[in-house]
This record gives structure tokens, sequence and C-alpha cells, in this order.
């Protein structure tokens, strides 16, 4: 889902660099720094070339309005 997200929707040129058979999914709970802990949205993190890009989609899903 995530590889044909960002192959559908982002339109760069860069995209096409993305080795996507890396992609992982990155632990999405952590400690600040002052020392809250805290839970995040989904994050992955895929090779770049030489570099790990980490990517974070946020997706809202709602049933209702948010007034």
């Amino acid at each position: 889902m995530v590889t044909d997200l960002m192959r559908g929707y982002v339109k760069e040129t860069w995209v096409q660099d993305i080795d996507f058979s890396t992609l992982e999914r990155v632990a999405d709970s952590f400690i600040s720094k002052d020392f809250r802990e805290r839970e995040d949205d989904i994050i992955w993190r895929v090779r770049w070339g030489s570099r790990w890009l980490y990517l974070y989609i946020l997706l809202e899903f709602q049933s209702t309005i948010d007034q």
C-alpha cells in the first residue's frame, strides 16, 4: 500500500530512485526528551540511494465531520 501511495500520488522524479524492496515499518512509540511516552502514526523507512528515507504518511479516517 505504501509503495502504491508513493508511486501513485507523489509525482516527483526522486520517487523512481526509491528501493521499495527495503521498505520496513519503524517503531511508533517514543520517549520524548522530557521522558513522556507518546504514540505516533505509522512511520516507514526505505532506502533511497545510500541513505535511509523516512516516510511519515498521515491518513485520517473519520466517521463524522470535525467541527
